[in-house]
Parts: structure tokens; sequence; C-alpha cells
């Protein structure tokens, strides 16, 4: 698993094309639905979620029996934003120091409007 990400974020660094964060969302949900897989309950990662009232966290770390089977509707049917029962994702790059970040109105938005349970990823490049 880390081995798998490790070789996507090395692939995207290496093409010199990448972008300081977004570039390496595919890479982070590889790994965290990868290991969300041996959890209980399992857990879905979904990556740059709509807005539930506290902005847009970068992810989020889903119950499986939230998403449903299809992930129908294919387009938005208007109805309620599903909240992450495992948390929001903020992904940053490894520049950008996390002890601010932690602290930050934008963390404490999402822990207010996520349940208490918040990640912070650092990215790793």
């Amino acid at each position: 698993m880390l081995q798998s990400y490790l070789e996507e974020i090395r692939r995207n660094l290496g093409s010199g094309a990448a972008t300081d964060e977004t570039s390496f969302y595919t890479p982070l949900e590889n790994l965290l639905d990868a290991v969300g897989e041996d959890l209980e309950p399992p857990i879905d990662c979904v990556m740059q979620l709509k807005d539930a009232g506290a902005g847009n966290p970068d992810g989020g770390l889903f119950r499986m029996d939230q998403i449903p089977e299809t992930r129908a509707p294919l387009f938005d049917d208007g109805g309620d934003i599903p909240k992450p029962e495992r948390g929001a994702t903020e992904a940053k790059a490894p520049t950008e120091g996390l002890d601010d970040l932690q602290g930050s109105d934008q963390v404490e938005k999402y822990l207010e409007e996520y349940g208490g349970i918040s990640r912070i990823v650092r990215l790793f490049s």
C-alpha cells in the first residue's frame, strides 16, 4: 500500500508538471481507500467534497454504507449532502507547517461541521 502510494507520488513529482497539492489527491485517495478496506466498518475516501456548511475539505472519510453501491445518482439530485462520518481530510504540501493549520479557522470550521473528527494529512512531495 504505502509503496504504491510513494511510487505514485514519485511519478507525479518526476513529471515536473504536478501542482503542490491537487496532483497528489488521487494517490492519497488510493492509499486511504486501501487502508479503509481493512477497517471495521470499512471506510471509503472521497476527495474534493462539496460544501456542507464549512467550506470544501480536500476529502472525507465515509463509512461504506454511507455511499450507495451504484454511487447514483450520477448527477446532483439537490438532496442533502452526506457528511463523512469518519472525518474530513485536509491535504497540504510538506512545505506548509501543520502547526499553523491545526489552529486555523479552516480546521475549526471542519471540526465543528464534521462532528469533531478531523484528520490533517501532509502530502509527501
